[in-house]
């Protein structure tokens, strides 16, 4: 298989590690220079909140830069002939895998990926990119198996933002334990996608915590919970009652977005990760249309706030109407199954009746 995008060049690989060394280490060291300057560290140390989050604030940027650091130096390609001669390497680990399996290979990072279609033995097999659903796991198994009735979605996604210069598509491949990323870097992505879709055409709602839009679901719940810390933010208190609400606003917003995600899919059976993402799509739109039309509503806030409730609500509508169709198409793909197995061949011999000899 051939690569359709390549990773980045020295060039590039040069400008993320300027630029993560810039973020990580020089925009706290100027911000600590400039606190020293302004000989404000007494005034913050009476304000314990406020220091606090300067602290987290600083922390994640020396995080990103050392992030940033570690991708620029470990980032590295390999070409299908190399993945394929890693991958097929002895392993205690390794599953049996039929010679006949479809195997699809790409680069996740620094380490090689693979998925593999068996259809001999009605499993799938994840090299490297599948991650269980676990407290804070956040890496992903080197091997992991399942059956075809374990899966329980294969949604393509594009995130909203760019590679090489053109949006990368990824297959979200949902599992009783966990998900897997498959990467369309390569050549025949196309088709592995269209081949696990037909096997798991529609997404199980159980499942809607892994779907690729939960982390958009959260942000919105997040931002919903700092404007309401906003505004429920007393008119006589000063910043750091302010900053206080604030926090613990959109802190509380998250988590319960993302408890609203969970009940819903566990026991309504409801996709609630697709209308929150979407609402927060449909925000963002009305926020760029309400740019246009500046020059004739001026710069009053009033039209952006109401335009932006307006794509939030549009946003939200449109998810629950693709979920409803979801639904839908779950119930009907159950009774074409359930049809299919009661044929008018397999009667049993209670509801034909008793059998009777003819020679009595």
């Amino acid at each position: 298989m051939g690569s359709k995008h390549t990773e980045p060049g020295v060039i590039g690989r040069f400008f993320i590690l300027v630029f993560s060394a810039g973020m990580g280490f020089g925009i706290p060291c100027l911000a600590v220079q400039k606190l020293l300057q302004a000989q404000s560290i007494a005034e913050l140390s009476r304000n314990p909140a406020s220091l606090f989050l300067l602290l987290i604030l600083l922390l994640f940027f020396v995080a990103c830069g050392c992030g940033g650091i570690w991708l620029s130096l470990a980032w590295k390609h390999r070409t299908p002939e190399e993945l394929g001669r890693m991958q097929s390497r002895p392993s205690a680990d390794r599953p049996g895998i039929s010679q006949d399996a479809l195997v699809y290979r790409f680069n996740k990072v620094s380490k090689s990926a693979a998925v593999y279609v068996d259809h001999t033995g009605q499993m799938l097999h994840f090299y490297n990119c599948h991650t269980p659903r676990k407290f804070l796991a956040l890496t992903a198994s080197r091997w992991f198996s399942c059956t075809i009735n374990e899966l329980q979605g294969a949604i393509p996604f594009t995130p909203p933002r760019r590679y090489g210069g053109q949006s990368v598509e990824s297959l979200y491949v949902l599992t009783t334990s966990g998900k897997a990323i498959i990467s369309g870097t390569e050549t025949g992505y196309e088709e592995i996608r269209d081949i696990i879709r037909q096997l798991v055409p529609v997404a199980d709602p159980q499942a809607s915590t892994e779907h690729p839009l939960m982390p958009l679901a959260c942000l919105f719940g997040g931002i919903v919970g700092l404007i309401a810390g906003w505004q429920l933010t007393p008119s006589n208190s000063n910043d750091e009652t302010m900053t206080q609400y604030i926090f613990f606003g959109t802190a509380f917003g998250a988590a319960t977005s993302g408890l609203l995600v969970w009940f819903a899919g566990r026991f309504l059976r409801i996709n609630l990760a697709v209308p929150m993402g979407s609402s927060l799509y449909g925000s963002v739109f009305g926020l760029l249309v309400s740019q246009f039309l500046t020059p004739w509503t001026g710069w009053s806030t009033k039209p952006l706030v109401v335009l932006a409730i307006i794509g939030a609500v549009a946003g939200g509508l449109l998810g629950f109407w693709a979920e409803f169709k979801n639904k839908t198409t779950i119930r009907s793909a159950k009774e074409k199954k359930s049809h299919r197995r009661k044929s008018p061949d397999d009667i049993s011999e209670s509801d034909a009746g008793p059998a009777h000899d003819d020679h009595s």
